[in-house]
């Protein structure tokens, strides 16, 4: 009996677990994806801020799409495969490639962003030439560079059959046995963002102060996501290193959840700080009742009598005034 309910409540963890991980990898998909449209046809930024706020976004949304694939495999079990001599199938093995590449650039996306409010906190008046959008794109480029090459390193290795793939039960996740590359891995990916991205905040910190500079806009919503990226990739990371003994309802709690669940704040943060993005929200929110106004306006104008015709052009010239009036 006891055996039973402890299958029981590892079923129902496994499930609830699953579910939460696939429902924030969905939302994180949808809001970044809407967070790139706007910033890539309703340019709100200029060039170079456009690029780094895209470069974050575009991370974001391949680690919803992690966090959403982990979620379906926990649910499915389609990382298994009981027939096969490893016990997992083919999933396992992509997913844990996917999985190494786009972890590796979770926090080298924010260095980026972070030079770019640097240069602009300690020469602010040779910014726009120290970072042009071409320097920009050249910045992100490099921090990608990485991922890039450990996503076909990863692959070519894998069909050789150099590279080693594990399932872990415990965590139901797929995990690449490859110590040196973890090594490499963590120093770039991990050790070194978190050694120069506080040094260069409290340079800008001390500067501001001292100088009693006034932050804009854009510094504190760049530094909002920068914050946020480091307070819910670190425990993962921290726990990656030192091999952190945890037990699997901490684990998925303080880790696993929190990671993936960065996607979702970072969009937030963005629409919730800027101006236009609240207008652009609010302007289109009010077109769509006007527009639902006229559209029935005109479907009852069905009658051939002109009075009826007149209250329709009326109806939609008010719409249109009303529109004109935000």
């Amino acid at each position: 009996k006891q055996w039973y309910q402890r299958r029981v409540r590892g079923c129902t963890f496994k499930y609830v677990n699953g579910g939460i991980l696939t429902g924030i990898g969905i939302i994180g998909i949808l809001l970044n994806t809407v967070e790139i449209y706007f910033l890539c046809f309703k340019v709100f930024l200029s060039k170079t801020q456009t690029v780094f706020v895209v470069n974050v976004a575009l991370n974001d949304l391949l680690v919803a799409v992690v966090g959403m694939i982990r979620g379906l495999g926990i649910i499915s079990s389609i990382f298994l495969d009981p027939d096969s001599e490893t016990g997992f199938s083919i999933f396992c093995s992509v997913y844990a490639i996917f999985l190494n590449s786009v972890t590796s650039g979770c926090m080298l996306v924010l260095l980026p962003l972070t030079i770019d409010r640097f240069l602009a906190i300690v020469a602010p008046l040779h910014h726009r030439y120290l970072i042009t959008h071409i320097r920009s794109r050249v910045l992100v480029l490099t921090t990608w560079a990485l991922p890039i090459f450990l996503l076909f390193f990863d692959t070519a290795t894998f069909l050789t059959g150099h590279k080693k793939i594990e399932y872990n039960a415990r965590y139901h996740r797929c995990v690449s046995k490859d110590k040196v590359e973890s090594i490499v891995v963590q120093v770039v990916a991990i050790i070194v963002p978190l050694i120069l991205i506080p040094c260069m905040y409290i340079i800008m910190l001390v500067i501001i102060f001292r100088h009693k500079v006034r932050c804009k806009r854009f510094f504190i919503t760049s530094t909002a996501i920068i914050i946020t990226g480091i307070l819910a990739y670190l425990p993962s990371a921290l726990a990656s290193m030192f091999n952190i003994p945890m037990s699997y309802e901490f684990s998925q709690i303080a880790t696993v959840t929190i990671y993936y669940s960065n996607p979702i704040m970072n969009p937030i943060i963005y629409f919730c700080s800027h101006p236009k993005a609240k207008q652009i929200f609010k302007e289109t929110a009010r077109r769509q009742p006007s527009q639902n106004l006229s559209i029935i306006s005109t479907t009852k104008s069905t009658s051939p009598y002109g009075a009826r015709r007149t209250g329709t052009v009326i109806v939609k010239e008010s719409s249109i005034i009303l529109e004109s009036k935000f």
